[in-house]
């Protein structure tokens, strides 16, 4: 199975290297959490450290600090401008190439929603 790395490595060498970890929905989460945060909260649906395997599919590890930096590594047209994911994404049993709302990035033990406008940090 391929890597982040071996698919946009290449193209920037802090795909898939660095402890930032991406988060992608999985195809069961996808309505629900392509909602964004509020209506997560409100069906008691947020996820936590605890759920986040349940959820999401780890896509692999960035180098850098700022969420909102691996929103724009993580566009389809940045890390995989000609279809170079496309079966990448397929094995992790996910249908989305593009961070989306309802995808995560991890810092440390601190969770960063995609909403609707930037991130929400979760748990606090």
């Amino acid at each position: 199975m391929s890597t982040l790395k071996d698919i946009a490595g290449s193209i920037d060498p802090r795909y898939g290297t660095g402890v930032t970890k991406v988060w992608y929905m999985k195809a069961s989460f996808f309505r629900d959490g392509n909602m964004g945060h509020e209506w997560l909260e409100e069906q008691g649906l947020v996820p936590t450290l605890a759920t986040l395997e349940q959820t999401h599919t780890l896509v692999g590890t960035l180098d850098i600090d700022n969420p909102e930096e691996a929103w724009q590594m993580m566009q389809g047209e940045f890390w995989s401008p000609r279809g170079e994911a496309n079966s990448f994404i397929r094995e992790l049993g996910l249908r989305h190439t593009s961070m989306s709302v309802g995808d995560i990035v991890q810092k440390d033990d601190t969770l960063f929603l995609v909403d609707g406008i930037g991130f929400k940090k979760l748990g606090s």
